[in-house]
């Protein structure tokens, strides 16, 4: 005995089978287009884009958002629906960020709750029960508490502080 070589692929083809071949090829050609490999990588590369895109608009750092739209915008991508939703996204969490920064000073203990609330409800601040269920909570924890934990933790000081003075 011993092993038996796998047969090379110009080994395995049969003679005769030409026209099989030069079918290949053609649908080969049309698909690639005129550029060739270069087009097909093209096209991987936007594929990518596009996923990235996709699943940035569900995060909650404002960093990554940052990142992917300037690599879409430098790709082209610029007028995609997706780029739009990311940029919304974006905006949002700047937005919420600079609230949550201004609430430290807020007097009023309805706001800073209500403020809280839009926290969770964007996924912002985490929230044991809502991310338990999903198979990447550890990472979506680390993820909200690295970007937003510490201005929500000083905004939930705030409100204690300010409950235990109205306890006063």
């Amino acid at each position: 005995g011993g092993a038996v070589r796998p047969a090379r692929q110009h080994e395995r083809l049969q003679a005769g089978h030409q026209r099989g071949q030069s079918s290949r090829s053609a649908l080969k050609e049309v698909l690639r287009g005129p550029a060739g490999a270069a087009q097909s990588q093209r096209w991987s590369t936007m594929k990518v884009l596009f996923t990235e895109l996709v699943e940035v608009t569900r995060t909650n750092s404002v960093q990554k958002l940052l990142v992917s739209l300037a690599e879409a915008k430098a790709l082209g991508a610029g007028q995609w629906p997706e780029f739009f939703k990311a940029q919304e996204r974006l905006q949002l969490l700047q937005s919420l960020e600079k609230e949550l920064k201004s609430a430290v000073d807020f007097v009023s203990i309805a706001a800073i709750e209500e403020l809280l609330k839009r926290c969770e409800a964007l996924g912002v601040k985490y929230v044991p029960d809502t991310f338990a269920r999903t198979k990447t909570a550890d990472e979506t924890k680390a993820e909200v508490e690295a970007e937003f934990g510490p201005v929500i933790s000083s905004v939930e000081r705030r409100l204690d502080q300010l409950r235990s003075l109205r306890a006063e």
